[in-house]
């Protein structure tokens, strides 16, 4: 839900939704305010806001590799060489919990 305030000579808006991360901005005109507001929410409806860092807090790197491996490499041509590489790499001391928290990681990191 989207909070419109103003201070000063300015509008600040706030929207927050439950599993997103918050986000804030101000503008000089009313009307920039709502457009950007309702962007936002449409964006977060859509699925297109990426998820909000606090949640990804106990996801480790190997827990990704290993969700990926189980439900999209068996639908896949090549999935059972790909599983043996993912298996071998879940082996390597780069995916250790230690190493790779996955909130750790940045959207460049990532890809796109």
């Amino acid at each position: 839900m989207a909070s419109i305030r103003k201070k000063g000579s300015k509008y600040e808006v706030q929207v927050r939704r439950q599993g997103f991360p918050h986000r804030s901005k101000c503008f000089h005109k009313l009307s920039d305010a709502r457009e950007w507001a309702r962007l936002i929410e449409t964006q977060a409806d859509r699925q297109e806001l990426g998820p909000d860092r606090k949640s990804l807090e106990g996801i480790t790197m190997s827990d990704l590799i290993t969700r990926y491996r189980d439900t999209v490499l068996p639908n896949n041509k090549g999935g059972a060489v790909e599983t043996i590489m993912l298996n071998a790499f879940l082996r390597t001391v780069v995916v250790k919990p230690q190493y790779m928290p996955a909130h750790a990681l940045g959207s460049h990191q990532i890809g796109p």
